[in-house]
């Protein structure tokens, strides 16, 4: 055989395996779903707060079949709320029906509970919510009266909100806070007397002030209006809060695309941030 006739034979030989070679990788490629390659990482959220902060996300009452945020694909969501949680330090809350002990900001529960939860579900962003216990009066550890609203509130309230976040950005975690723009009358039961405090635009303004405050002051830390969905014209929307507090499942539902939607530029916006410049 000529050297001209081994080098044809070669060649041909290398043509006909990469034939074989591009056929295999098509049948390969035909057998992965759709999707599988570079799949977005789901987002990890955290839910703290208030349980309003919890209904937001998942919807109430709770049920079986996922709602709000917990329900869109891509999201990982894990609720640590806590029921009647305010994140003020006082001993004792101001409630319509008189003084009670602040079984949660004032007993240390979130301070120990959120840096747990944090360090456990390493979220990519933190979901916290201010919830109705924030705008009572209180009462000092000498038994005096802490006006909501007033000097003495504002100072020791921005100090426990600046803690709360500084807590839950521990670990790198984007932050999202929120705070209910009004209250609303309980549809679900017309016989329950309004409560004053909630019913006090000032109060819910002096909340929102300092977690809006205490927000702009930290990279990673983004305060969430939701104004005009749930309170438009300044009224309690019942379709989303029957009781004026807490979301429904429907409720949930239908703000969980635009929640998605800030959470994760949220995201983006911080990871920009702390990347480096070139």
């Amino acid at each position: 055989m000529t050297a001209s006739s081994r080098l044809r034979g070669h060649l041909g030989h290398i043509g006909a395996l990469s034939v074989a070679i591009a056929i295999a990788v098509v049948a390969v490629a035909a057998t992965v779903p759709v999707g599988a390659v570079d799949a977005p990482h789901p987002l990890q959220v955290l839910v703290v707060g208030n349980s309003v902060a919890g209904t937001l996300t998942r919807g109430s009452p709770l049920a079986a079949q996922l709602h709000g945020l917990a329900a869109r694909s891509g999201i990982e969501l894990q609720d640590r709320t806590i029921l009647a949680c305010g994140i003020s330090t006082l001993p004792q809350v101001v409630l319509s029906s008189g003084p009670a002990p602040n079984s949660c900001g004032g007993t240390g529960h979130w301070q120990q509970q959120w840096p747990l939860d944090v360090a456990a579900v390493k979220p990519d962003v933190v979901v916290v919510g201010a919830g109705d216990h924030d705008v009572y009066d209180e009462l000092a550890t000498d038994g005096s009266l802490v006006p909501q609203g007033s000097d003495a509130w504002r100072a020791q309230y921005s100090a426990d909100v600046a803690e709360m976040f500084q807590v839950l950005r521990a670990t790198g975690a984007t932050v999202v806070a929120l705070t209910p723009g009004c209250y609303g009358e309980n549809t679900l039961d017309p016989s329950e007397p309004p409560i004053p405090q909630r019913s006090d635009a000032e109060r819910v303004r002096a909340v929102r002030a300092v977690w809006h405050d205490q927000a702009s002051r930290r990279r990673g830390v983004s305060f969430l209006d939701l104004d005009a969905a749930i309170c438009p014209g300044g009224t309690s929307d019942p379709v989303l809060r029957p009781d004026g507090v807490h979301f429904s499942q429907s409720g949930a539902d239908r703000l969980a695309p635009a929640l998605e939607r800030a959470l994760r530029a949220a995201v983006r916006s911080d990871r920009r941030s702390a990347a480096p410049r070139g």
